[in-house]
């Protein structure tokens, strides 16, 4: 069954599967996820042991095919989004290095998420998405209302009712 409009994707590799996966996707991603969650805890007080997680995460996917996420790389950390969200702009662990730590991640990431976008490998709504909730992108329309007299301040009411259009019937 064909979905969605085949004209946004003309060019995406996507295509019309983007809403398909298959068992064999579906059974690596779940053995992705589990295996990472069941990673040793990281010692959070450090660092240096954050840093070696989070390069430990980047090279668990180049070798098992999956993409780096955020929400993968927090899993990775044991931890949630909003605590990683939280380190990066440092609003917690201030007093250490962290928030350069995570910033370098989050720019991989980034770097990832907008390779993907330009080779065609996301559907473009999810990259959207992705862009808007993870990289701070959003959308923006500026509107400006200019007032403009068009009474002039040395004409007289004669002269500008004068200028009035008046049907004439």
């Amino acid at each position: 069954m064909s979905r969605g409009n085949k004209e946004i994707y003309k060019y995406s590799k996507v295509g019309d599967n983007a809403y398909e996966i298959d068992s064999k996707d579906v059974s690596n991603l779940t053995r992705q996820a589990i295996l990472l969650s069941s990673w040793e805890r990281v010692d959070v007080d450090s660092d240096s042991e954050v840093e070696k997680r989070i390069n430990e995460y980047f090279v668990f996917c180049a070798n098992n095919g999956c993409r780096p996420a955020v929400s993968g790389l927090a899993l990775a950390l044991g931890i949630d989004r909003v605590t990683l969200n939280d380190w990066k702009c440092g609003r917690s662990r201030a007093n250490s290095n962290r928030a350069n730590i995570i910033k370098k991640a989050y720019s991989v990431l980034e770097y990832l998420w907008e390779s993907y976008m330009q080779e065609g490998k996301i559907n473009p709504a999810s990259g959207c998405f992705l862009g808007k909730n993870n990289f701070d992108y959003h959308d923006e329309s500026k509107v400006t209302i200019e007032a403009v007299n068009t009474l002039q301040a040395n004409k007289t009411p004669e002269q500008i009712a004068s200028e009035i259009p008046v049907d004439s019937e």
